[in-house]
């Protein structure tokens, strides 16, 4: 058995981060460009320092390739009778290589301090586990967006001068801080991304826990699979995103007064729930705990639906010119609007495989985990383009649409035609 928990976790973590952060966003921005959508004002990008499509897809192509070639690696040297404990650090290295350079450049305060031209005193050491202040923070945020998840692998290969978008960066500190600023679409906008890492955030978990305990030097994983703390951190893991966006739903209803971000709060409280119920099932399959798990899963997935639909994306209006649509749309063929409405309600239904177990035959439950994984972020890829096309179509009506007008010749492929 050349296969171990502890690869699949940390080979899960790369596959999921680069489908998720890199080409699923990738696509995301070729279809916002190409439907003219304005996610750069949504956003509050700078349009002379976003990542265009083609970055983004450079950045996701390397870092694929970096763990397929660990992969084939390690399984080569297993096959040819190499020791584990020399060969099994591989996917290890490579995901601290990538963190280690990532954190340093992120947190490099020199590099911080020329660009920004701050005082000394508004910087934290490299090592500290604190955030900035409100008003520090507005001063570090283009400069943290600008570094984060970029290694020194890439340096050489993509302009340091381009920052990620705050679609990650920013909205990853939003997080965080709700309770300090007001909550703007960006950061709700990245709590949602966080909802479909849970199983990321999983296997972040026992990675962690497998180095730390000090698993890797005996293979023995009883150690974070058996422990009560680790079952207990669990569903904290499992809850925690789930939480930051209720909580940011009562921030917005504190602020706006408006009984809809309730609404929404109680949403996401079900979805919570149910993913409780979910990681209970799975380690009681008693016939209480599967009653439990198809009630509070059946009554998320509607109110998710139903959030989806007509919240988030603005459809399934019957007094529609554009039936059970809406009024204004920015593709043509209305077709795509009902096929996307099925392929996201099929989607919504993946939670199905952990109470009716699919039989897979020989392949690894594993796999079966990381594909089921694997969908949900397809499908909030998919929600993604609905949800700013809605918000753009939303700022056009309000008239903010834009913030600048760009030169023609700044955007000459984005004449293209619309879909």
């Amino acid at each position: 058995m050349f296969w171990c928990l502890h690869l699949s976790c940390l080979l899960s973590i790369l596959a999921l981060i680069s489908l998720h952060v890199f080409f699923v966003y990738g696509v995301d921005v070729s279809a916002w460009r190409r439907s003219r959508i304005n996610y750069r004002f949504i956003f509050d990008f700078s349009p002379s320092t976003a990542l265009q499509q083609t970055d983004v897809f450079l950045i996701c192509a390397i870092l694929m390739t970096l763990v397929m070639s660990a992969t084939v690696t390690h399984l080569i040297l297993r096959i040819n009778g190499f020791s584990p404990r020399n060969v099994d650090a591989i996917p290890g290295i490579l995901l601290l290589t990538i963190s280690s350079s990532s954190y340093y450049y992120i947190f490099s305060s020199a590099d911080i301090h020329r660009l920004t031209h701050l005082p000394s005193q508004h910087f934290l050491p490299p090592n500290s586990l604190l955030l900035p202040t409100c008003h520090e923070e507005r001063h570090l945020l283009p400069i943290l967006q600008g570094k984060f998840l970029q290694s020194q692998i890439l340096l050489h290969l993509i302009r340091p001068s381009y920052p990620i978008s705050r679609y990650w960066g920013y909205g990853k500190i939003e997080c965080k801080r709700m309770g300090c600023a007001q909550v703007l679409m960006v950061d709700f906008f990245m709590a949602d991304q966080l909802t479909s890492q849970v199983p990321l955030l999983r296997h972040m978990e026992f990675t962690a826990c497998y180095f730390l305990t000090g698993s890797f030097r005996t293979h023995h994983y009883q150690t974070c699979t058996s422990s009560k703390l680790y079952k207990d951190l669990a569903y904290v893991i499992s809850f925690m995103p789930y939480f930051w966006r209720a909580l940011q739903c009562a921030r917005r209803w504190f602020d706006e007064g408006d009984l809809i971000h309730l609404a929404n709060l109680g949403q996401n409280a079900i979805a919570l729930v149910a993913a409780g119920a979910r990681l209970m099932y799975g380690r009681q399959p008693t016939s209480a705990c599967l009653a439990l798990v198809v009630v509070t899963s059946t009554a998320a997935t509607a109110f998710q639906l139903y959030w989806d639909f007509v919240q988030d994306w603005g459809l399934l209006n019957p007094r529609s010119k554009n039936p059970w649509l809406r009024d204004d749309l920015v593709l043509r063929h209305k077709s795509i609007y009902y096929l996307a409405i099925v392929v996201n309600f099929v989607l919504r239904l993946v939670w199905i495989e952990a109470v009716m177990p699919i039989n897979t035959g020989e392949v690894s439950h594993r796999v079966v985990e990381f594909v089921v994984a694997s969908l949900e972020v397809i499908r909030r890829g998919h929600w993604n383009y609905y949800r700013l096309e809605n918000e753009h179509l939303n700022n056009v009506g309000k008239f903010r649409a834009v913030k600048a007008v760009p030169l023609p010749f700044q955007e000459m492929d984005d004449d293209k035609e619309i879909v």
